[in-house]
């Protein structure tokens, strides 16, 4: 590019950034010699609702805003994308700056410490602080902004794209969350950084138990989850195959993952009961002749198993990656070589603790307390039907349900999410109360759990329900008092 040509380009960016802006632009890619390079991965896993950035050089994005963002002349085929209207895709927008070297052959790059083990570790680690599962299936380059576009600086030519057509979009986890989880951003940066500088065997050990951990995130048969998670637990766990591997897992686990004696027990017997189960999996053990009922509850069972399993593993991935993976698990046994010395305080554990972000065990029973306080009165104080009648549920605040009742004298409950949001100790309580995240989406998960057990105990004594539809929890915001579903009682 000429001078002529590179001073029409200044002017013409100045005209549309601002003269100060372009200028602090050309100085810097001036003196380093450096040109931007902007490249979006696209995740599978939850769906991205807006952006947020994990550092100044990494965000998360929807991926609508990611399809604005792809170059229309690139080679790939269109129809490699997914579709707009996919679910569970999500992008991850990242900034390189490149600075030519050997006559443009090879290039230093520099970009965020959150990629210096590349974008599917971010990806794996991300999940385990964010507690979803995240795989990189594609990327393909940005449009540069329209200040680098006009600056006399060539913006990288793009020699690829990659995708994973072996990705199956469609699969979703099991239990979407409405609500989403707050992404705890400085304990990623201390976990890739810590990751990074692991010793080899160190990192593939921990590599493998996390894609382990995201797989079974994305199965769809409860057996694959299982003997997923099976395999992490084994990798962080075991050192020698000639190991006993249930009593292992469910002793070192238990050492490793509990903060009292008794916990340690509960651990233990949990963990043992799992690997049980993936060994009946796994060597084809016949099923016993069961009731539709016995069946149900083993399913039921089978999830609780591999919540509780997933739990060890996330908080063990976490732990080994900031720590270091212990080499010798015999002397962990010693006080001085576990990592947590039990008992300790309430106050000091997370209630659930392969989340940073939640409440502790302390804070988590007062909030029960007071939450089933609300509902159980509600409940006992309902007289309820005669013994040949049902319970009758209506999907809202049902004006004719309502009427009848209070003709017919009949008692009812109107599960309403506002009396739990205004009885939770840690949701605001004054219009001018900001609300953070981490509030906003612990509160919605408690509200939740509630109204579940409010439903089961309504419905176990036969009561007339009205249910209040429960999606938004920013919604029960004290500012957004006016447009609550009414009554409230």
């Amino acid at each position: 590019m000429n001078a002529s040509s590179a001073a029409r380009k200044l002017v013409a960016a100045a005209a549309v950034h601002g003269a100060d802006a372009v200028v602090r632009c050309a100085i810097g890619f001036a003196s380093h010699g450096l040109r931007e390079v902007r490249i979006i991965y696209l995740l599978k896993g939850p769906s991205i609702l807006g952006a947020k950035a994990l550092d100044e050089h990494c965000r998360l994005i929807p991926y609508a805003a990611a399809l604005q963002q792809v170059n229309p002349a690139a080679a790939y085929e269109r129809e490699m994308r997914p579709s707009p209207a996919t679910a569970n895709v999500g992008a991850l927008e990242c900034t390189y700056f490149e600075q030519p070297t050997s006559g443009e052959v090879e290039c230093a790059r520099y970009t965020s410490p959150l990629l210096k083990a590349g974008p599917e570790t971010l990806a794996l680690v991300l999940g385990l602080v964010w507690r979803v599962g995240l795989r990189v299936f594609a990327q393909w380059p940005a449009y540069p902004d329209l200040a680098t576009a006009t600056l006399p600086f060539n913006f990288r030519s793009w020699p690829g794209n990659s995708f994973d057509l072996r990705v199956e979009l469609a699969v979703q986890e099991r239990r979407p969350t409405i609500e989403t989880r707050p992404i705890a951003t400085e304990e990623l940066a201390r976990l890739m950084a810590r990751y990074a500088s692991q010793p080899d065997e160190s990192r593939r050990r921990l590599s493998l138990a996390m894609r382990r951990v995201r797989d079974s995130t994305e199965r769809t048969e409860v057996e694959d989850s299982v003997v997923d998670v099976c395999i992490a637990l084994e990798t962080l766990f075991i050192k020698t195959r000639s190991e006993p591997k249930s009593k292992s897992i469910s002793k070192r686990g238990s050492w490793y993952f509990a903060d009292s004696a008794a916990e340690r027990v509960r651990v233990c017997k949990f963990l043992k009961e799992f690997y049980d189960l993936r060994s009946k999996i796994v060597h084809g053990a016949p099923p016993a002749a069961q009731t539709a009922r016995q069946e149900a509850q083993e399913e039921r069972r089978r999830g609780e198993l591999i919540v509780d399993a997933l739990d060890v593993a996330r908080t063990s991935l976490k732990d080994m990656i900031d720590q270091g993976i212990p080499n010798d698990w015999e002397a962990s046994e010693e006080p001085s070589s576990i990592r947590r010395c039990p008992p300790r305080n309430d106050s000091q554990i997370r209630s659930i603790k392969s989340d940073s972000f939640s409440w502790s065990l302390a804070e988590q029973k007062d909030i029960d307390r007071q939450l089933e306080a609300v509902w159980r009165r509600l409940v006992d104080a309902a007289e309820p039907p005669s013994p040949t009648t049902g319970a009758t549920v209506y999907g809202n605040l049902h004006p004719k349900g309502l009427a009848e009742c209070r003709q017919q004298g009949v008692d009812y409950v109107i599960m309403h999410p506002a009396l739990l949001y205004m009885a939770h100790p840690k949701w605001p309580k004054a219009a001018s109360d900001s609300l953070d995240e981490r509030a906003r989406y612990y509160c919605w998960m408690d509200v939740e759990r509630h109204l579940e057990r409010w439903r089961k105990a309504a419905t176990a004594k036969r009561l007339t329900q009205f249910r209040v539809p429960h999606s938004d929890s920013a919604a029960y915001h004290p500012s957004q008092r006016a447009t609550w579903p009414r009554p409230l009682e």
